[in-house]
């Protein structure tokens, strides 16, 4: 019999979990979605307890299946910083990689530790909510009952892991958005921004590699879904760095276009490159680097459009059959204008909104919806031009997501020059069980 692994993607709007063999094939999945918490446009919030019990009901669909589960990967949405006390319970709700409440403790620290200092050390500016730091000043400034009984601040393996193993840690594909961590040369912790900012450093997690075993399934953990106590738990990665791996981009210039909630374009390095209008991380196989380009309101963008101006159609149906039906008719002239920042924009201080324009009376709903789609799209040529600046990049462009799909064609218009490729859309799950892989059976 072929061994069973359980490989989880925490996302922003959901969980999947899958039960993968040894040939990394998918043998069974199920996603359950859960909602993010909004208010004041800036504060996006994820329950984690209950990002918790979804991930649990989640797994517990596989039933008896799980008692034959040999290891646990995980890929996780980054950032997704929370605190969390002794005993491993969230002090506060986490708050994710849209959130933007901290606009004054990112220009505080960018004033203590400065430009080039930050680009130097982590490769990124400490940018509101996706930067992390910037969200731990912001907790420290105005939750100080909080910030006194945090015990660990962590991303969202480090939350997982605590409970499913009771150890903490973090992998470098979190530290890195952390802003607190020396990406450029892998050194650990960054003592230097984290004296100057005031943080105490017993407050971070042990750093360990994200293929790395984290620790074993505990009592508890086992009671509750039936995997056996003592099955290794890798430390797992972020998301993107996790689709990276499972679509097996590992080769200077390789480049991954990741549809889901957030938009992203991603160039594999095999040196670190510093720009700040771009994200710096580690990918998830060690020596390597992915710079990173992000519009925050990717999916989410069209899944608000669907909400606003199609709660007439079902949303399987919008999805696969109106969304690409409308854009492979339509001429894709932009008669109306839109500004990709739904939620804010990732690389930037500011706190930018978005906006439709070139609005008239002969404006359609599906002028709007286009708008929207290719708002979301043309960034990315500009993201790609810059890539061309840094190294000799690839001509094909992978592209993974759950959105990946329905929007395949009107990019295949929009980069012509390029070869797209759709992949698995289920990539950052096979790139979690390749690292539980590397991690138990020493894969390469």
């Amino acid at each position: 019999m072929k061994k069973r692994y359980l490989s989880i993607d925490v996302g922003t709007s959901g969980v999947k979990a899958a039960i993968v063999d040894e040939n990394l094939k998918i043998i069974l999945i199920n996603k359950i979605s859960y909602d993010l918490i909004t208010f004041n446009f800036d504060f996006v919030e994820l329950d984690f307890e209950n990002v918790l019990k979804c991930l649990i009901d989640c797994i517990k669909f596989f039933g008896n299946v799980l008692r034959d589960v040999e290891g646990i990967g995980l890929s996780v949405l980054c950032p997704g910083l929370v605190p969390i006390d002794r005993a491993g319970n969230p002090l506060r709700n986490a708050i994710i990689h849209l959130d933007r409440r901290s606009k004054k403790q990112s220009l505080s620290a960018l004033n203590a530790i400065g430009e080039e200092k930050f680009l130097s050390l982590n490769g990124n500016l400490p940018y509101p909510g996706g930067i992390s730091l910037s969200s731990i000043l912001w907790i420290k400034e105005n939750e100080d009952s909080v910030y006194r009984k945090t015990f660990k601040f962590g991303h969202t393996n480090t939350f997982l892991v605590k409970k499913i193993t009771g150890n903490f840690g973090i992998d470098p594909t979190n530290a890195s958005f952390t802003g607190l961590y020396n990406t450029i040369d892998l050194s650990g912790w960054s003592s230097e921004i984290i004296d100057t900012l005031k943080i105490e450093k017993s407050l971070l997690p042990l750093i360990l590699p994200s293929h790395g075993i984290a620790g074993h399934v505990n009592k508890e953990f086992s009671m509750i879904t039936g995997i056996k106590t003592g099955v290794p738990v890798i430390m797992g990665a972020g998301d993107t760095s996790c689709a990276a791996l499972g679509a097996g981009l590992t080769a200077n210039g390789n480049i991954l276009n990741t549809t889901g909630t957030v938009e992203a374009i991603v160039l594999v390095l095999d040196k670190p490159y510093a720009d700040k209008k771009l994200l710096l991380r580690t990918h998830a196989l060690e020596g390597k680097w992915l710079s990173m380009y992000i519009i925050g309101a990717g999916g989410i963008a069209i899944e608000w459009a669907r909400k606003q101006f199609y709660r007439d159609l079902e949303r399987s149906y919008f999805y696969d059959k109106y969304l690409p039906g409308m854009l492979a008719n339509h001429d894709l002239k932009m008669q109306v204008r839109f500004r990709p920042y739904l939620c804010g924009d990732r690389l930037s201080m500011s706190q930018k909104k978005g906006s439709l324009s070139n609005l008239s009376l002969d404006s359609t709903r599906d002028d709007i919806l286009v708008s929207i789609v290719l708002g979301l799209i043309r960034p990315l040529q500009g993201a790609l031009k810059k890539f061309k600046k840094i190294i000799n990049i690839s001509d094909t462009i992978y592209c993974t997501g759950q959105g990946s799909s329905f929007l395949s064609d009107i990019k295949k218009k929009i980069f012509s020059t390029y070869y797209l490729k759709t992949i698995d859309p289920n990539s950052a799950l096979i790139g979690a069980a390749k690292l539980l892989l590397m991690g138990v059976e020493g894969l390469k």
